[in-house]
């Protein structure tokens, strides 16, 4: 695998005499992937004397909340609404903020438009999906067209999750425009090694430990495509896999995630499939659960960088996800990850499951898999290097794809 910092970055830490205030944008801070992902990297570079601060969209409290203020940092609740041109400015004004990092896909156009107006000198939108969901309606277009060209005037810097995100979200050319980098995701593995891979999961949940443990981690929300997975799952089991699944992630507090929620209950049930899935809930052990499973099953709809698929090659369990646009991208670097389409039959999958789950039976599989990702761009030390020079107006490194570094 190669080693892609370049020898200065690998031998000296970015540092800065005075603290760099930095305010993220989100809809709420609750433990999604760019929300826990961004936190990893917070925690690194606070070191570097980077010190940032949160605004909720939402005007709501977040279960992440809490940690964020232990961490140093502050989270203001500033909903979306009528007063929000004159409430923002005012805060980062306030604040003395030196950055806006907008991590709320196109409407981050106007978040950077608000920071202009106040004053604030770098203004960073950040593209975390791959583009493709929500309605294509006129209204929709033309809002969309609005809002983009204020990340055109507006915005110093635009990040992507990956070079599918940027493609997708930004522009095909997205790399002959300066402002453009590949950042991906870090995965902190601190945790894994702490990490009980079987008897405990196991018998917390009552799976017996002959059976082929299955997982899939992600909230319920339509790109997730609950359905479908419960679908493979029980021809899996019908093809003879002696197998459970265990179904990792929340139920957002609004009536889309609601309802998912209950047609995948309602499907299990009607697929009398009620002994052999499991829905935990979300979880702070998620490393752990991921540790003691066979197989990840991913079939989302879309996807920026699915941070889940690298935690799961992060604790050596193997994934087959659907044919996203970012899978190739994530190949490059990490083994154990197989594709297929969604337009594939379930026996194509079914097969593909087969063949995975001999082919990394082994415990030196998953250590093989655990290994290949440390020396891998996606573990949270390399990843937060390139943070921190972003931030601290630093020469991107190797591991940022931008039009001055891609040939």
């Amino acid at each position: 695998m190669l080693n892609l910092l370049p020898h200065s970055i690998q031998n000296k830490q970015p540092s800065c005499e005075k603290p760099v205030k930095i305010m993220h944008i989100f809809g709420r801070m609750i433990p999604g992937g760019a929300e826990l992902r961004t936190l990893d990297v917070m925690r690194r570079c606070s070191r570097e004397g980077i010190h940032a601060e949160y605004v909720s969209l939402s005007g709501e409290t977040g279960t992440l909340d809490d940690e964020i203020r232990k961490m140093g940092g502050e989270v203001h609740p500033l909903r979306l609404d009528r007063h929000f041109h004159k409430r923002f400015p005012d805060l980062l004004r306030e604040r003395k903020t030196d950055i806006v990092h907008s991590h709320v896909y196109h409407s981050s156009g106007y978040i950077v438009r608000q920071a202009a107006r106040a004053g604030v000198p770098r203004r960073i939108v950040h593209y975390r999906n791959d583009g493709n969901s929500g309605s294509k309606g006129l209204i929709r277009k033309a809002k969309t067209r609005i809002l983009k060209g204020m990340v055109q005037r507006y915005a110093t810097d635009i990040l992507g999750v990956s070079e599918s995100s940027l493609s997708s979200c930004w522009s095909e050319n997205w790399k002959a425009d300066p402002r453009c980098q590949v950042l991906y995701n870090g995965i902190d593995t601190s945790q894994i090694q702490k990490a009980e891979r079987y008897q405990s999961v196991r018998q917390e949940f009552g799976i017996d430990e002959t059976q082929t443990l299955f997982i899939h981690v992600g909230n319920f929300r339509k790109p997730k495509n609950h359905l479908r997975l419960i679908d493979i799952f029980d021809d899996c089991r019908k093809s003879g896999i002696s197998a459970h699944l265990l179904l990792v992630g929340d139920r957002d507090a609004n009536l889309e995630a609601i309802d998912i929620a209950a047609k995948t209950e309602n499907e299990i049930h009607r697929r009398n499939l009620i002994d052999h899935v499991t829905l935990a809930g979300s979880r702070s052990d998620v490393f752990r659960l991921l540790q003691a499973a066979d197989l990840m099953l991913f079939p989302s709809l879309t996807e920026g960088l699915p941070g889940v698929v690298l935690e799961a090659i992060a604790c050596g369990t193997p994934v087959l996800a659907s044919e996203l646009p970012v899978i190739p991208e994530i190949q490059k670097f990490l083994p154990g990850i197989k594709a297929r389409s969604l337009s594939s039959s379930n026996q194509n999958w079914v097969q593909c499951c087969r063949e995975m789950l001999r082919q990394h039976e082994t415990g030196d599989g998953k250590r093989y898999l655990q290994d290949e990702f440390c020396k891998s761009p996606f573990e949270v030390g390399q990843s937060s290097k390139c943070f921190t020079e972003l931030w601290l107006q630093q020469k991107p490194s190797g591991i940022a794809l931008s039009g001055k570094l891609a040939s």
